[in-house]
């Protein structure tokens, strides 16, 4: 259960359905409210029925953007997990993408906007939604690529901003640093993140890209200190200790009318 995965779990548990894990890497704990299911277990006489869905959300290597692994060890892993499936009659997918996929420019990202991926990691899903629209195409599915931004809330740490700061406060390391925070970003809570993948899974529909976002831009410096009031964090910031990363533009952020609108 990576970083989103456990919220999205715990949403689909609130529903009447059959849920089952996928199991690749990351050991799963038994439970009867779901069953698990290995990756060597899905063989070619296996097959779904049409109302089965797939939320697949599964990567590795996200403490380096840049490491050249996305592109040789994550890409082909994740698209021969998922064309298995769908060669076995899955019908409808939803696959988590991520704003690094856009070209790297100031203002408000659209579905719409130009894709041309600064990272290895950008580069690495971007390639995955253009392998699995190929397939889409030869096998009739339907799927839905969601595009996350920036979120906070999970509890699970990983190298973003808001794990490091939640960390630090509970280690008790009063002092952040941090760079200007000047640069824009647009924040979800993870479990309002959760709410909306379960949300446009069960519909089962072929919606393409969507954004999921909060639509409202934010600067990272008021940002920390509304965490810092909001969740009681026992911590300092030093700002204009390191520079933006260069992947990063100054002001980003997304256009939510689509998800809005279903």
């Amino acid at each position: 259960e990576g970083t989103i995965g456990k919220y999205v779990k715990d949403e689909l548990l609130k529903k009447k359905i059959n849920l089952y894990l996928y199991q690749n890497k990351t050991k799963i704990k038994i439970n009867p409210k779901y069953k698990i299911i290995n990756t060597n277990t899905i063989k070619k006489n296996y097959s779904f029925s049409s109302e089965d869905i797939l939320i697949y959300m599964a990567w590795g290597n996200l403490n380096n953007y840049n490491s050249v692994l996305h592109l040789t060890k994550e890409l082909p892993i994740h698209y021969n997990n998922i064309k298995k499936l769908v060669m076995c009659g899955l019908k409808n997918i939803i696959v988590t993408g991520t704003c690094f996929e856009y070209k790297k420019k100031k203002g408000i990202m659209r579905e719409t906007s130009k894709v041309e991926p600064f990272t290895n990691y950008g580069k690495a899903k971007n390639n995955l939604r253009i392998k699995l629209t190929k397939l889409k195409q030869i096998y009739k599915i339907k799927m839905t690529w969601v595009r996350i931004f920036y979120i906070f809330g999970h509890l699970k740490d990983n190298n973003n901003l808001w794990s490091q700061i939640n960390k630090n406060s509970r280690n008790k390391i009063l002092e952040f640093k941090m760079s200007s925070g000047e640069q824009y970003r647009d924040y979800m809570h993870v479990k309002d993140l959760a709410r909306h993948i379960v949300f446009l899974a069960l519909k089962k529909k072929n919606f393409g890209i969507i954004n999921l976002c909060s639509g409202k831009p934010i600067k990272v410096r008021n940002l920390v200190r509304n965490w810092k009031n909001k969740f009681k964090f026992k911590i300092n910031f030093k700002f204009n200790e390191f520079e933006i990363p260069k992947h990063e533009s100054i002001k980003f952020w997304g256009c939510d009318k689509k998800l809005k609108k279903i």
